[in-house]
């Protein structure tokens, strides 16, 4: 038999299977050996999901290799940047020497796509292709400087960045089914209010640390995850409580107390010590408030009848800083908040709240404004009194509002409906089609943005603030 590259349960199954085949190619079409000798690559987390199978599922290596790829599929590379790839050109004369630093800019997300295009190359190139997909495969898109670290990323917040913690509680406000995720990971809905990635999952892509950022109550996160961070974001919640009690979800408060289970967790795996530097150098990330103004204020009369909008927005301020503070009492250093995006533009507001004309609904946006002058003199604030602490006001807003006004500039079309549906209303169980291309649209749904734009979104956030953090 011949020696198998061990699967680690952390790279990419469908990678796993080329290379299992590809050693096994002198037994092509012996489909009960492969199926017997294929356990004999896996590393201790596969053994662990192989032996658990049910006796007698395994029927055919297809199957087999199905099954392999669903339970590792949120390790699988995704392409990027397709128009850039297609645009690069080998030179059957050139060097490969020539070539390396060309490749080197591109995120290791392009080591599939440009194995599959070496694989259909001319025999002359077969060893640059390689010498590709044998480089660093680590690499960042965003760049700290040396000596600095960010060993995770935690994400508190609501559904612009929720991978999936919803999905098995009693709300309306998850997305657990299709269309969502039709553009993910093999077609999958995860809970991502998203056709796509969402932020959260930008994050700890461009920061190099992995691929997606899993939610802490999925069923099947890995204890290895917990060391490079995890979500306990809720899709629904907002700084103010009752936002989060009316949708049924979990509130920020509550993810807390999730957070904390999880630091016992951490310490389980990686020991005290080192559980304490990860926590004091991780990226903690909270994401909420839209959901207070467009729900609990504006939609809702409990608020409106003791808040005025100054009022409310001290209301959210303070749970803001209650839930920074906590999270500073509990180990975190480097913690940004996203303000309020343009709400007023989401495409649901124009419609319930922009006239006949669905122009952006001007309260919304000025209450938004408001809430973020008042969340970054806050911050500030607590950056001068808390020792050691890096607390940053994200700018949600104005980014955002550019791609809104200025579609064709970020290279969409639409940006005043959704792509779900008819794009002016609806959001969760109420999209039942979609539109033919989703990469014109700013918006996947009424409310939240598609994968495209949250890309654009995060990787200038990070160009713009890293250097803050440390």
């Amino acid at each position: 038999m011949p020696r198998f590259q061990i699967y680690d349960g952390k790279s990419d199954p469908n990678f796993h299977v080329g290379l299992y085949l590809n050693a096994m190619a002198l037994y092509t079409g012996n489909e009960p050996l492969f199926c017997k000798v294929f356990p004999s690559s896996f590393g201790e987390v596969a053994s662990d999901w192989f032996h658990k199978l049910s006796k007698g599922i395994v029927k055919t290596w297809e199957g087999l290799t199905e099954m392999f790829v669903a339970r590792f599929v949120t390790n699988k590379l995704q392409p990027l940047r397709v128009d850039a790839l297609m645009a690069l050109k080998i030179g059957e004369d050139e060097s490969p020497e020539l070539k390396v630093t060309t490749f080197e800019k591109f995120p290791k997300q392009c080591l599939l796509f440009l194995f599959q295009k070496c694989s259909s190359s001319s025999s002359s190139l077969t060893l640059f292709c390689v010498f590709i997909l044998l480089l660093d495969t680590g690499e960042a898109v965003i760049k700290l400087p040396e000596n600095v670290t960010i060993p995770a990323v935690l994400m508190f917040g609501d559904s612009i960045v929720d991978t999936g913690n919803n999905n098995n509680l009693e709300t309306i406000f998850k997305v657990n089914y299709p269309p969502y995720g039709k553009d993910f990971i093999s077609g999958i809905p995860t809970g991502r209010f998203c056709n796509g990635k969402v932020p959260s999952d930008f994050f700890v892509e461009e920061l190099g640390i992995k691929e997606l950022l899993p939610a802490y109550l999925d069923p099947n996160l890995q204890s290895d995850d917990l060391a490079t961070g995890v979500n306990f974001a809720s899709g629904g919640a907002g700084f103010d409580p009752l936002t989060s009690e009316l949708a049924s979800v979990i509130s920020l408060s509550d993810q807390i107390e999730l957070f904390k289970e999880y630091i016992a967790r951490l310490k389980g795996v990686v020991g005290e010590e080192r559980a304490i530097t990860i926590l004091a150098n991780s990226l903690y990330v909270v994401v909420a408030g839209s959901n207070d103004i467009t729900n609990t204020y504006f939609n809702n009369p409990i608020r409106k009848l003791h808040f005025d909008v100054p009022s409310y927005t001290d209301l959210m301020v303070n749970s803001a800083s209650n839930v920074v503070q906590e999270l500073y009492g509990l180990g975190a250093r480097r913690i940004g908040v996203f303000g309020v995006p343009p709400i007023g533009c989401l495409p649901s507001q124009r419609t319930l709240a922009g006239g006949l004309l669905r122009n952006c609904a001007k309260i919304y946006n000025e209450a938004a404004t408001l809430f973020n002058t008042k969340l970054s003199v806050m911050l500030n604030s607590l950056n001068h009194k808390l020792p050691h602490a890096r607390m940053v006001y994200i700018d949600a807003y104005n980014l955002p509002l550019d791609l809104i006004r200025n579609p064709r500039k970020y290279g969409f079309e639409i940006s005043n409906k959704g792509c779900c549906g008819t794009g002016i209303v609806e959001v969760a169980f109420l999209c039942s089609f979609t539109c033919p291309n989703v990469s014109e649209y700013v918006f996947w749904d009424s409310f939240h943005l598609t994968q495209k734009a949250y890309r654009i979104i995060v990787h200038q956030i990070l160009e713009k603030d890293i250097t803050s953090f440390i």
